[in-house]
C-alpha cells in the first residue's frame, strides 16, 4: 500500500469501486461489494454506509450508479448503467453499425448523397435516427419514406427516423447555418 494510504483511502475506494461496477455483468449486492474492494485494497473494515456514501459520491459526479432488486427480491445490488451512460454522450449504440446504416442509405434509389446522419438512443431500448438524403430527381413520395422506416426498423433497430429529403447537394452549405460541416 503507498504510505500516504489513509489520506488517500476514499480516492482509492471510490476508484475501486468504479473498477468493479464497470466489469460487473450482473448487479452486485453490499457483501460481494465491501469483500471485492475489502480484498483489492487490504482493508480491515468497510461498512454498509461507508459503500452508499461512496455511491453517492459517484452519482454526485454524474456516474450512472444504481442501486437495484437482485433476482431474488430480498436484496439490492449495485450496477453501474453502462448503457445510460453512452446514451448520456449521445453515442451510437454498440449494436448498430453507423457505417452500415450510411451505405444502406447511399445505395438506396435515387440517392446521390448522405449528410448529417446521426445516430443515438433514445433510451436502453429505442434508438433514433436523422438524416438528409441527396436526391436530384425529387422527392419520392410517401411510400419511400414508409418502406426506409420499415427497412431501419427491420435491419438495424433504428425505431424513429427523421429523413429530409433534398433536391441539391448543398456543398459548402451543408452546415445550415450551425456552422458546422457535419
Amino acid at each position: 500500500m503507498p504510505r500516504n494510504f489513509a489520506r488517500h483511502e476514499q480516492f482509492l475506494r471510490i476508484f475501486a469501486l468504479l473498477e468493479l461496477l464497470s466489469a460487473a455483468h450482473q448487479p452486485l449486492d453490499d457483501q460481494a461489494v465491501i469483500a471485492a474492494i475489502k480484498d483489492r485494497l487490504g482493508l480491515a473494515r468497510l461498512s454498509p454506509r461507508t459503500l452508499r456514501r461512496d455511491c453517492d459520491f459517484l452519482r454526485s459526479c454524474g456516474y450512472p450508479v444504481d442501486h437495484t432488486p437482485l433476482p431474488d427480491g430480498r436484496k439490492y445490488g449495485w450496477t453501474l448503467a453502462k448503457d445510460s451512460l453512452k446514451m448520456g454522450l449521445h453515442g451510437v449504440p454498440a449494436s448498430i453499425n453507423g457505417d452500415a446504416v450510411e451505405q444502406h442509405l447511399a445505395a438506396l434509389p435515387g440517392v446521390s448523397a448522405v449528410h448529417d446522419l446521426h445516430i443515438w438512443p433514445m433510451s436502453t431500448t429505442e434508438t433514433a435516427m436523422t438524416a438528409h438524403l441527396v436526391m436530384p430527381a425529387g422527392h419520392p413520395g410517401d411510400g419511400f419514406l414508409g418502406d426506409l422506416s420499415q427497412t431501419l426498423a427491420q435491419r438495424f433497430a433504428i425505431c424513429h427516423a427523421t429523413v429530409q429529403i433534398e433536391t441539391s447537394d448543398l456543398g459548402d452549405l451543408a452546415n445550415h447555418g450551425c456552422g458546422k460541416g457535419h
